[in-house]
């Protein structure tokens, strides 16, 4: 089994050891080998860091981040090639927050979202 991690915008890992429930779990200092390669060096939408990123419904979605002004737009591409951006959220823009999915939805928890200027 080889499971697939994202980096938003340019990179995939593809995970050669994989977790299994009857592996040994791991220790401080355990090395996992992972192979990087470059599937898309312009995937549409701005550089950015501290998004929500999650694997769901076989896609893989990007949610807001800082791109240096906080953002919350919503991407999502079942390939890591061809991205698709979603109609914009009700939510504020965000970056830092957390995303999981549980029942079936995509749950965004929290992050920061507010800028105080005295």
């Amino acid at each position: 089994m080889k499971l697939k991690f994202f980096i938003p915008g340019v990179l995939f890992l593809s995970l050669i050891s994989c977790f299994k429930s009857e592996s040994p779990p791991l220790h401080t200092g355990q090395v996992l080998n992972y192979k990087l390669a470059l599937i898309q060096a312009n995937a549409g939408f701005s550089p950015r860091d501290s998004g929500g990123e999650l694997l769901f419904n076989d896609s893989v979605w990007l949610f807001g981040g800082f791109t240096p002004d906080r953002s919350n737009e919503v991407w999502n591409s079942p390939d890591g090639i061809i991205w698709n951006q979603m109609p914009t959220p009700l939510w504020e823009p965000r970056n830092m927050m957390g995303t999981i999915e549980f029942d079936g939805k995509i749950w965004l928890m929290g992050g920061m979202f507010l800028v105080l200027v005295l």
